[in-house]
């Protein structure tokens, strides 16, 4: 009997969980980066809602970095020596971001306060036949991972379409299995979110 009142229980809470209006959206500026981006949202009650955020990466990049070392220049002078290297890249991942959203007013609509975890993987590739001017070989191949937990606050209009803004502070963990240049400076602590959509 228990079992059968367990079933019903979840039955009713999934028609009314899938009865609330699905949000589509999609940041229309992350494509210049090489990311490609769709989020779902969908109401909780009245007052929370969960958003999936879900990215596929494919972006061709160019690095640079600077090697500093003693030698002779080209003016037969001994001294410290700089040599500008610069390195063809793709980046192909993914990334997912869970989020749960407050609204204190309105179901779905106006100011809200949020949570969220972001998960990252990079697998990034030398698309460079190359040697550095040291003659010593250079980044191939590695894997990157980033965790970050952020918080937010935003704002989210809802008529024919929906429009979402949001800024917020991100704790962000790296994982590299290789480091080179600046690829490791990524990220800034803040975090702008501006989404498009179609309610559902």
């Amino acid at each position: 009997m228990h079992r059968l009142f367990i079933t019903a229980l979840a039955c009713m809470m999934i028609t009314q969980v899938f009865s609330q209006r699905l949000l589509i959206k999609t940041n229309p500026f992350t494509p210049f980066m090489g990311k490609y981006n769709i989020s779902n949202e969908i109401g909780l009650n009245h007052n929370y809602s969960f958003n999936l955020n879900s990215s596929f990466i494919y972006d061709n990049d160019l690095i640079t970095w600077t090697q500093n070392q003693w030698g002779f220049n080209e003016n037969n002078q001994w001294g410290l020596t700089s040599t500008i290297d610069t390195l063809s890249i793709r980046e192909v991942g993914f990334e997912f971001i869970p989020e749960l959203r407050w609204y204190p007013i309105m179901e779905k609509q106006g100011f809200y306060c949020s949570t969220m975890f972001r998960y990252q993987y990079v697998h990034i590739k030398n698309t460079d036949s190359y040697q550095s001017s040291t003659d010593n070989a250079v980044l191939t191949q590695y894997k990157q991972q980033k965790m970050s937990a952020i918080l937010a606050a935003g704002y989210q209009y809802i008529g024919s379409i929906v429009l979402d803004f949001s800024l917020g502070l991100q704790y962000t963990i790296k994982n590299n299995d290789y480091v080179i240049g600046d690829i490791d400076n990524e990220f800034l602590p803040l975090r702008l979110g501006i989404s498009i959509g179609l309610p559902i």
